[in-house]
């Protein structure tokens, strides 16, 4: 599979804070990045993509130690039913 920032949405959610931030996709790097990242929180990195109409969804619990990470997240086939219940649990 090929994921790309093209086809893909990254979401960092604080769950101590209640917040979820969409990341901004740099697409000379094929990385997301975000600003408000604060150290030493609990986070979950989500990533979906949509590619040849079907639907992906991975995600990472992460705890940010630096301001300055990289982390890989591989999605996984799913459902387009099963991406909605995800977001709606947030």
């Amino acid at each position: 599979s090929f994921y790309t920032n093209a086809n893909t949405q990254a979401f960092l959610i604080n769950q101590g804070h209640h917040v979820v931030y969409s990341l901004t996709p740099y697409i000379l790097d094929r990385k997301f990045k975000i600003n408000e990242l604060e150290e030493n929180q609990v986070a979950e990195l989500l990533v979906i993509t949509k590619m040849d109409n079907s639907y992906y969804m991975g995600s990472r619990r992460i705890t940010i130690y630096n301001t300055s990470i990289s982390v890989p997240v591989t999605p996984i086939r799913t459902s387009l039913q099963l991406i909605e219940a995800k977001l709606d649990s947030l």
